[in-house]
């Protein structure tokens, strides 16, 4: 390999040098992880209102990492399409899919709730139902997966947002197993 040449695994080994914070992290938030449900249950009930700005329909790109508190992780990159219409008047249908550089795919539809939380910074929790297929990094226990996730987003301008998101994979108990997954990703959303 040339000098000065950056492989994926010259990225990543710092990162998975973190590994054993990241999971004690993730451990202790993980019976937290139906924060996004709660985040809009709380939104609705102390009346916050869902994004002002025109939604029109978004489609969204991110990478990053899956399965980030487990060893086998893994790079993925995620499409997800957030469709204008409200339900409600509130709650946004969402659907996307997942590809990991290890051959996990997840394919996902559910509900969103857009929430303005600055004059161009939304946070937008996701709750969703998926389907799994396990690749190389970790066996999620069951086909069926539930997907709930937060992204936070920074408008750059009316039809372009550059964010992060976090969503974390848990098949509910209904496998014998159930290791769940999170990932963690940078986004870019086209709004049309």
């Amino acid at each position: 390999m040339p000098p000065g040449h950056t492989t994926l695994t010259t990225v990543w080994s710092p990162i998975t040098t973190m590994r054993p914070a990241v999971q004690c992290a993730l451990q202790r938030i993980r019976r937290f992880s139906t924060a996004p449900l709660g985040l809009g249950a709380a939104a609705l009930l102390f009346g916050v209102q869902p994004a002002s700005a025109d939604p029109g329909d978004v489609l969204s790109f991110g990478i990053g990492g899956f399965a980030i508190d487990h060893s086998e992780s893994a790079w993925y990159v995620e499409g997800q399409f957030q469709f204008a219409e409200a339900l409600r008047g509130v709650f946004r249908p969402v659907s996307g899919f997942m590809l990991s550089t290890e051959d996990d795919v997840t394919a996902y539809a559910g509900l969103s709730l857009p929430i303005d939380i600055g004059p161009s910074w939304m946070a937008t929790p996701v709750l969703a139902l998926g389907v799994h297929h396990d690749g190389d990094t970790i066996d999620l226990g069951h086909t069926l997966q539930f997907y709930r996730g937060l992204q936070v987003e920074y408008r750059l301008n009316a039809d372009v947002q550059i964010g992060a998101k976090v969503f974390y994979l848990s098949n509910l108990g209904l496998g014998d197993d159930d290791p769940g997954a999170y990932a963690l990703a940078l986004t870019y959303g086209l709004r049309y």
